[in-house]
């Protein structure tokens, strides 16, 4: 049955890198949607290494990659995102800019017939490792580098060539990029900076650390 929601970002990936990335945009009031192939969060480190402990999580000697993604969902559980797993994003349509979105939006299409209306949209989806293949795109000219199918994005916003489309984690591709999962942390909090920017161009920026700002820590039910 065909199912159409409306939100404001949709994540393609929902490894530790797209989970974060859920975080960073609601602590700026965006609603996502995530889409994955497997049948749970996590992606390779709940996949091929949940028991592997991994030694380079800042605050974490050592951590599984369970555990990691655990920790995660727990993190972002004060922002509701809405998960579509075994699911895969077979077709990206541009939209037509309207009213407050000079750029347009996105449709994201999955062979689950779910169709997911989003004003950005983030690509996490990893480097392929495990052969989760690369959302169609009709309208958009999303460039990928042809030799390993990674896309290449600027380093100040992660957004591609497309306005509108970011790629965080493993799937991307810029001069010194290091595949570390706190790399990708990185990269998702830079993004969400632009993707508000595009999702609400009307509304003014507050840079705010959660550590100080009751706004946030509201957000965050502490």
């Amino acid at each position: 049955m065909t199912a159409v929601h409306t939100t404001d970002a949709c994540i393609i990936g929902a490894g530790p890198v797209g989970i974060f990335a859920v975080f960073q945009l609601g602590l700026l009031d965006m609603k996502c949607h995530v889409v994955d192939r497997l049948d749970r969060p996590g992606g390779q480190c709940a996949e091929l290494y949940p028991d592997k402990p991994i030694y380079d999580i800042p605050t974490w000697p050592v951590i599984s990659g369970q555990e990691l993604t655990d920790r995660l969902i727990e993190q972002i559980s004060p922002f509701k995102a809405q998960f579509h797993f075994g699911q895969t994003a077979i077709r990206l349509e541009a939209r037509k800019p309207c009213e407050g979105l000079p750029v347009g939006g996105w449709r994201v299409v999955t062979d689950a017939d779910q169709r997911i209306d989003c004003k950005v949209l983030v690509i996490a989806a990893g480097g392929g490792s495990l052969g989760a293949p690369k959302p169609a795109v009709e309208g958009a000219g999303l460039p990928y580098a042809t030799d390993k199918n990674l896309i290449p994005v600027d380093t100040e916003k992660f957004q591609t060539s497309t306005p509108g489309i970011f790629a965080i984690g493993d799937i991307n591709t810029y001069s010194g990029k290091l595949k570390l999962i706190v790399s990708g942390f990185h990269e998702a909090a830079l993004m969400a900076q632009e993707a508000f920017r595009i999702c609400y161009p009307q509304k003014k920026l507050r840079f705010q650390y959660t550590t100080s700002s009751s706004s946030l820590q509201k957000k965050l039910r502490v």
